[in-house]
């Protein structure tokens, strides 16, 4: 019992007929009907309805997670290892998001994967984008705290060869992967603490 079944409906109706009665003129147009907020958060229904926009208007989009360690005014980057893809570039470790997955369970287990730390993750502090030759990434950064692991212990590492602590006012070059140095970039500018 919806009060506003017939305002969505009618709206779809006029909608639909309005943009068919337009000639040569091809307006994509989409509905998204959401469930009350007790039911889907207005974040999650955020988050979906972005998911859709970007498969409707962009090139396929990999959502990938990179995790941002802070420890008294410095944040950590990793190393791509050699035989690695992007080897020798610098980044916010982690990965993609599979299919089910929450962008938090998969910061947890890619941290795991690529170095044997268990982490806790909050949200999200930001999306940044940059553009691969057939794909457009989607880096989620998802500030962590480390609950078990020894940092210096490189025997469970995967993916890595080196961590480095970095302060952030640190302009030293790196040669980083994707847009990882506009995260950066971003923590100077609003001045993040973790």
């Amino acid at each position: 019992k919806d009060a506003g079944t017939f305002v969505c409906n009618e709206t779809l109706y006029r909608s639909l007929k309005s943009l068919q009665d337009q000639e040569n003129l091809h307006i994509p147009c989409l509905f998204v009907h959401f469930p009350i907020e007790e039911k889907c958060s207005v974040q999650k229904a955020s988050e979906f309805l972005h998911e859709i926009l970007q498969r409707m208007f962009f090139r396929p989009v990999l959502s990938v997670v990179g995790g941002l360690l802070w420890r008294t005014g410095t944040y950590m980057v990793a190393r791509r290892k050699i035989g690695e893809l992007h080897a020798g570039k610098w980044e916010f470790p982690g990965g993609k998001v599979e299919k089910n997955e929450s962008k938090i369970t998969a910061i947890k287990r890619e941290m795991m994967e690529e170095f044997g730390w268990k982490v806790s993750a909050l949200p999200s502090i930001g999306t940044w984008y940059h553009s691969l030759p057939d794909i457009e990434i989607a880096l989620h950064i998802m500030p962590l705290q480390i609950e078990l692991a020894d940092l210096n212990d490189q025997t469970l590492w995967t993916s890595h060869d080196a961590i480095l602590w970095r302060n952030l006012d640190d302009e030293s070059p790196l040669e980083w992967l994707g847009n990882d140095r506009m995260v950066v970039e971003w923590m100077r500018e609003n001045n993040y603490n973790g």
